[in-house]
């Protein structure tokens, strides 16, 4: 499990959100099961599960409760109805919302883990950098030591905008950083180190109110404020906060971001061209959602999920501020409809993108925030501009029974000896023997990503192709280290225990990876044996025998 809202770029981002708005609650319980008090949220949930209630709740900090359905009674308002500072607890709860009710006041919540997982084909336009606004304590949330543009290590250092805080962090390989108070740069290696200490400020708008000194281009201009951190990712994200979630009981609703318990809704259920949009109580009595607060999302258009004919509009020849949000024909003349998300949580009309979607008079107020209407406004990040399209998981298809599919031959986690231990690296066994190749491969891998290979009954292996950042994204075999590029791939015999191929990346500059696969141990060569030259005997050439007779003495006869 991630920490709460713990993202990894790239592949397989998910956070935990079940919260579904602060609800009234009075002596007649909206919430017929009743365990007591002492409870937090995932001791709660626990409960519930135990019990196989869709919903739970916390009351007055610690109280617990469970049910099928919620909303008896109206929404008490905003979030921050249920955000008492007194109740904060530290626990290890992963939900990006921390709420435990108040006084006669529920923080409603799904039973079941809803892990909402950002899409990239509804992706920001600019793709996005900023994460929040969160609050911050003189402990500091972010105190990691970092070069400063003197190359002095500090912990925090005084810049003039976002983007000069975002040059020193990719300097300092730092994955996320901060700014408060419109100049101060602070930085660290997680996005969240105790999330239960420093909740979101419950809005942007306070983010917004201490603007750097120089605008940035390409980034959002939230400098934070005292003791707030507004905080980013150091390179662009194409996921979080995207407005656009996917999860297990999505129900097709866009709801207010900092006022859950409110989503948009075609005014009386009139399916029909010029009806107005407006907020309203998510679910009636029994905790269902209406068809008039169920919408659809393709290609930059929000349709009404009921009749997908109707979109949401604003009907003029130009945008203007404070003018009515209704439903249109899709496609009609004179009218705006189509819609980017960005990472502020706004929705906004892409033909003139300084307007977005804005709930008129805001989100304040109690329950008098039901009825009010949607509204165009130039985009300042208030909290009523702020909107989540929770959107249901697509059904996983059922697999066709005949004919039997081949057994896969990539993206394996186990095989012919080979296996993925930690990580998203796959084996490929194409060629007939196991190969670990990076993830994503032959295309580029991913920031931040690490796996571990185990292998058994093997004595070599070869890198068939290799590239990654020189010194940083390592393979470690044994005691061989592999970075960057190579040329040459040589067989490398492994030491007796070596079956382990270990492999990480850091934050910044993935390439195109490596294919690493088993092959035949590699006889040494044996030592050559220099040969001697061959020495040439020259005989001497014998005498002529009879001159040798010549000069011997005569024998006698006896």
């Amino acid at each position: 499990m991630f920490t709460a809202m713990q993202l990894s770029q790239g592949q397989g981002t998910q956070f935990l959100d079940g919260y579904l708005g602060c609800w009234q609650d009075n002596g007649n319980r909206d919430f017929k099961k009743d365990w007591g008090n002492g409870y937090g949220i995932e001791s709660c949930r626990k409960k519930a599960a135990q019990s196989k209630l869709k919903f739970f709740a916390l009351q007055n900090g610690q109280q617990c409760f469970g049910g099928n359905t919620y909303g008896k009674y109206d929404p008490k308002g905003a979030d921050s109805e249920c955000a008492a500072k007194d109740y904060r607890k530290k626990e290890d709860s992963k939900e990006r919302m921390l709420f435990y009710g108040g006084a006669w006041t529920n923080a409603v919540y799904y039973t079941k883990e809803q892990w909402f997982t950002p899409q990239k084909k509804n992706a920001m336009a600019a793709k996005g950098n900023f994460l929040g606004c969160y609050w911050d304590n003189g402990d500091r949330e972010y105190d990691d030591e970092f070069k400063d543009a003197k190359n002095k290590k500090v912990e925090y250092t005084h810049v003039d905008s976002v983007e000069a805080c975002a040059k020193l962090a990719e300097t300092n390989k730092m994955p996320y950083f901060a700014l408060q108070v419109g100049r101060e740069c602070r930085m660290s290696k997680k996005m969240f180190n105790k999330y239960y200490m420093y909740p979101p400020v419950l809005g942007n708008s306070a983010c917004a109110k201490s603007a750097p000194k120089k605008a940035s281009k390409g980034w959002p201009n939230f400098g934070g404020a005292g003791w707030m951190n507004a905080i980013y990712y150091t390179k662009k994200s194409p996921y979080y906060p995207g407005a656009f979630w996917e999860s297990p009981d999505g129900d097709d609703s866009i709801r207010l971001a900092w006022a859950n318990a409110y989503c948009l809704n075609i005014q009386f259920a009139k399916f029909q061209a010029g009806q107005n949009l407006m907020a309203y109580r998510c679910v009636d009595s029994q905790g269902k959602v209406a068809d008039n607060m169920q919408f659809i999302v393709a290609d930059g258009l929000i349709k009404s999920k009921k009749d997908p004919k109707l979109c949401i509009s604003y009907k003029g020849a130009k945008l203007e501020t404070s003018k009515q949000i209704t439903l249109e024909t899709c496609g009609a003349k004179g009218t705006f409809q189509k819609i980017q998300l960005y990472d502020d949580m706004t929705i906004r009309f892409t033909d003139s993108s300084e307007y977005g979607f804005n709930i008129w008079k805001g989100i304040g107020g109690g329950n008098g925030l039901n009825n009010r209407m949607l509204k165009t406004y130039k985009v300042t990040a208030a909290n009523n501009e702020a909107f989540l399209i929770r959107t249901p998981v697509p059904p996983t298809p059922k697999p066709t029974p005949v004919p039997t599919p081949s057994p896969p031959m990539k993206g394996l986690k186990k095989a012919m000896g080979w296996t993925i231990s930690k990580g998203k690296c796959t084996i490929d066994i194409t060629t007939g023997t196991p190969c670990a190749v990076s993830p994503n491969f032959p295309k580029p891998y991913s920031d931040e990503e690490s796996c571990k290979v185990k292998m058994t009954k093997t004595k070599a292996v070869k890198p068939e192709t290799f590239e990654t950042e020189k010194y940083f994204d390592n393979v470690k075999i044994g005691d061989e280290v592999l970075n960057g590029k190579l040329v040459k791939t040589p067989t490398m015999n492994l030491e007796k225990g070596v079956d382990t191929i270990e492999w990480s990346s850091d934050f910044y500059l993935g390439t195109k990876g490596w294919k690493i696969c088993k092959t035949k141990f590699k006889q040494p060569d044996l030592p050559k044996v220099e040969k001697k030259p061959k020495i040439k005997v020259v005989e001497k050439k014998p005498k002529e025998r009879k001159n040798k007779l010549a000069k011997e003495p005569k024998k006698l006869n006896r």
